[in-house]
């Protein structure tokens, strides 16, 4: 069975942030430094098939406030396969 993968990119202040989703549980990380261009290239290698996904509005607004400097928590589930 194809586990189901989603994909999505995430507006910092310093980038974009590439974000991977398989079953549900971040499993990739692209930090920013990239162009949208690569960074696109490099989530549809992960997931080639996978078209983009909007992020979940909570995770989005918790990963711009810790690239603002901000003291945040992440209690999302990780896969670290």
């Amino acid at each position: 069975m194809t586990e189901t993968k989603q994909i999505m990119a995430v507006p910092t202040r310093l980038g974009q942030i590439g974000l991977g989703f398989a079953g549900g549980k971040v499993a990739r990380l692209w930090l920013p430094g990239m162009s949208r261009a690569d960074l696109d290239k490099a989530m549809r290698s992960w997931a080639p098939n996978t078209g983009f996904s909007k992020p979940p509005q909570d995770l989005a607004q918790r990963l711009g406030a810790y690239f603002d400097g901000a003291p945040v928590e992440f209690d999302d589930p990780v896969d670290l396969s």
